[in-house]
């Protein structure tokens, strides 16, 4: 109460040639006042010691060393020390006052304007981001390691001996937010697919920027590492390890780590801050131009949910055509017949390859139940009705995805299960003996964590 009722006395009070009005803040240190000049009105920040650390000549040592820091980094980002002095205290009572005046900033804190601001725009965020530099970073380090204990007497810090910063790990990272983020998870993981030559040393050349020979050290690879569901792409250079994967479900996110500053013949120093940036946005920025896939993954994606899940259209509904349903598959066979047709098909066409498919009796496909499946298909943007008719024929893009779902389901999804699916004894397959080890793998793992299979 002491100390809180000392400070209070300064409301009013003047300290140099400005009057003390207002209470800012308070710290580890001190209070922070708003004070203003009589006669011209200029508004400054009065920073003013503890009582109870102002008998204390070390602590008084280390609260103008503070100021003295600041003032000398001089940077846009950093306020200006403009005097600092002692004076007795308010009322002729009490320990004598310690303070520095600063230029005052009218402002908020980051954390009440993202409160006030929220949510903030990407481009807010990253100026928010960019002002991070080495200078407010000294700034805020000082402040603190002077509240610290340290080896170094009043003669040492005069002589410049003190505790410098370095870098012993920065980290650099770009987010892409995606506006679809399931169909960028398929995005993500058919760009490890075909990109898992990146950790080659030619391809890190390139991600990097470093020429890369046999006398450069460490392991040039991919790996791809799962976590639940979630997979990521590690490519390494030197000391520095660059990772891609699929953060929270909702964005890309590339993040490169630099362990050694020296893998880029930059120092450790604070001030290389820059430098190191430069680095890491670089190579962030190359690995997204050297990525590439075949094909548009997402527009395939997109396809097959069109098809396999219920649909509607100007205000009509249709069910699901499901990839393994025998009746889709039937009806998508069928379709195939009819595709070269200039006339195209009717509803009396189609009714007879399905059922013989389905290996029933053609009376029970009645005009009803084929005028659904036609309804489904069309709506399915799957086929299209002639116009002037009752006639149909196959879409452009109809026709490639009935293709594509009848070749994989007989080329390769059926006889793929019945070569691993059979018993052990009805013969070898190509891929039967890898399920087998792989459960024999599993199995030898349950067994030893002691588990209940």
């Amino acid at each position: 109460m002491e100390q809180a009722t000392a400070q209070d006395r300064l409301l009013g009070a003047k300290v140099g040639n400005y009057e003390v009005k207002q209470k800012l803040g308070e710290g580890g240190m001190g209070a922070v006042y708003l004070a203003v000049h009589p006669n011209i009105g200029k508004r400054v920040a009065l920073k003013v010691l503890h009582p109870e650390f102002s008998s204390n000549e070390e602590v008084i040592a280390r609260f103008f060393t503070e100021a003295k820091a600041v003032n000398d980094i001089q940077h846009p980002n950093i306020v200006d020390i403009i005097d600092y002095g002692e004076m007795p205290p308010v009322g002729g009572a009490g320990p004598r006052l310690v303070y520095f005046i600063m230029e005052f900033l009218a402002g908020d804190s980051l954390a009440k304007l993202i409160h006030d601001q929220a949510p903030l725009s990407p481009e807010r965020a990253q100026a928010i981001a960019d002002g991070l530099s080495a200078e407010r970073i000294e700034a805020f380090a000082r402040k603190w390691l002077d509240l610290l204990p340290h080896p170094f007497a009043a003669a040492d810090r005069e002589a410049g001996y003190r505790y410098d910063l370095s870098v012993l790990q920065a980290e650099f990272a770009r987010t892409q937010v995606l506006d679809r983020p399931l169909s960028g998870r398929v995005f993500f993981e058919e760009v490890i697919r075909e990109n898992l030559d990146l950790g080659r040393p030619d391809r890190v050349q390139l991600i990097f920027g470093r020429r890369v020979t046999k006398r450069t050290p460490g392991r040039f690879r991919t790996r791809v590492i799962t976590e639940g569901v979630t997979p990521s792409l590690h490519i390494d250079y030197k000391h520095t390890r660059i990772k891609q994967y699929h953060k929270e479900g909702r964005a890309l996110r590339t993040e490169t780590t630099l362990n050694d500053t020296r893998d880029f013949a930059i120092g450790k120093r604070l001030k290389n801050l820059p430098a190191l940036r430069q680095v890491g946005f670089a190579a962030n920025r190359r690995l997204l131009d050297v990525q590439t896939i075949s094909q548009d993954c997402a527009v395939g994606e997109e396809g097959f949910r069109q098809v396999t899940r219920p649909i509607a259209v100007d205000g009509q509904r249709a069910a699901a055509l499901p990839f393994g349903d025998p009746r889709t598959q039937a009806l998508f066979s069928a379709l195939v017949l009819f595709c070269l047709l200039p006339r195209g098909f009717s509803n009396r066409d189609l009714r007879e390859p399905p059922a013989q498919l389905l290996g029933i009796d053609p009376s029970l496909m009645t005009p009803g139940r084929m005028t659904y499946d036609l309804r489904r298909l069309r709506l399915h943007g799957l086929i299209e009705r002639i116009p002037g008719s009752h006639r149909y024929r196959v879409t452009r893009n109809g026709l490639r995805t009935i293709l594509s779902f009848t070749r994989v389901y007989a080329r390769v999804l059926r006889p793929g299960l019945s070569s691993i699916l059979l018993p052990a004894t009805a013969g070898d397959t190509a891929l039967r003996p890898y399920f087998d080890r792989l459960e024999a793998a599993i199995d030898r793992h349950v067994t030893n964590a002691k588990l209940a299979a």
